[in-house]
């Protein structure tokens, strides 16, 4: 009788431990592609946090942080003046276009779209 309480204990205790870890990782799994990233930053930089540990004598919040400044001022800085340069030029070409409403209601009203949907009605024989 004790066998047979303590396997069901242990089956119970499995099965409960495996349904939390689905869990766990169902509540993660929208950030699974941030720690991928993260990841891949830390190994990428670890060389360079090496080096500063060797230089600053093995003080690992200074190298910390002065790898830090490097990162965001040669990675982070160009990134964000190439993304303000791209914004600005999307904004002068959507500038350019002039909106037209003879031009949507052609496309809406008796135009493309109202002509397929009619096809496709009479295709399929449906009396509107």
């Amino acid at each position: 009788m004790l066998a047979k309480s303590q396997a069901l204990e242990k089956i119970f205790f499995w099965v409960l431990l495996g349904a939390l870890a689905l869990g766990f990782f169902w509540l993660l799994s929208p950030f699974f592609p941030v720690i991928l990233f993260a990841l891949v930053l830390a190994l990428t930089f670890e060389p360079l946090y090496v080096f500063l540990l060797k230089i600053f004598r093995r003080r690992r919040h200074l190298s910390a942080l002065i790898c830090l400044l490097l990162i965001f001022l040669f990675l982070a800085v160009p990134l964000g003046g190439l993304v303000a340069v791209i914004s600005n030029q999307l904004l002068k070409l959507a500038q350019t276009f002039q909106w037209d409403p003879a031009l949507f209601k052609n496309l809406i009203g008796e135009g493309l779209i109202t002509q397929t949907a009619e096809q496709w009605l009479a295709v399929l024989g449906i009396d509107v």
